[in-house]
């Protein structure tokens, strides 16, 4: 007969998981509370003997299985007072001659590229335009422009750059395509805005 290593119940020589728990049955298991002869106890340095559970290191946080921990939990809305006071600024293209005319596209990182081929952020559909043509940047609560050595050039309002710091109502060429650049900004100080209604007279 064997003993199961879990429950110590008895079993067939023969049997491979335990009768009354289902654990498997290894050769040479022994049962709860007896030490294995080759396990390390506290003698050899081992601490711990068959049977028992290990137990996490101190200082590591317990948590359900399951659980989803988060880095900073806020509730949705919520505005952390380092931001509170940003100015928010948006900016997109709108495609006004080309494949895609008509067509607006949100700038919404930090640093894209625009180009044919299909990796770049703002794919423009046109053979005249390299396949990384040009790159935006924000820097602050400016949007940048650079030319990435493009074949045909990059143009803002009827000029080549290399660089330029666009403004509201720009209008790029690059290739053959004509692309608007729109920028929204608030008229008015968030202080401002946020200032408390007057009391009512």
């Amino acid at each position: 007969m064997s003993q199961c290593p879990v429950c110590g119940s008895q079993n067939r020589d023969a049997a491979r998981f335990c009768r009354n728990c289902g654990k498997s049955i290894t050769p040479g298991a022994v049962a709860p509370g007896q030490a294995s002869p080759n396990a390390a106890g506290p003698a050899a340095g081992g601490g711990w003997t068959a049977g028992q559970v290990r137990t996490p290191s101190a200082g590591i946080p317990q948590v359900p299985r399951g659980t989803v921990v988060r880095d900073e939990q806020k509730s949705p809305g919520t505005i952390l007072h380092s931001q509170k006071n940003e100015v928010p600024v948006a900016g997109w293209f709108v495609i006004l001659r080309g494949r895609r005319k008509g067509r607006d596209f949100r700038i919404d990182k930090d640093n894209s590229v625009l180009g044919r081929d299909g990796s770049c952020d703002y794919v423009i559909e046109d053979d005249t335009v390299s396949r990384e043509h040009a790159r935006i940047r924000k820097e602050g609560d400016k949007f940048v422009l650079f030319d990435l050595g493009s074949g045909n050039g990059t143009f803002c309002n009827g000029e080549k750059i290399q660089r330029v710091e666009l403004q509201d109502g720009d209008v790029l060429k690059i290739g053959e395509s004509l692309i608007l650049f729109k920028e929204a900004k608030p008229r008015v100080s968030l202080q401002t805005a946020d200032a408390p209604n007057a009391p009512p007279s």
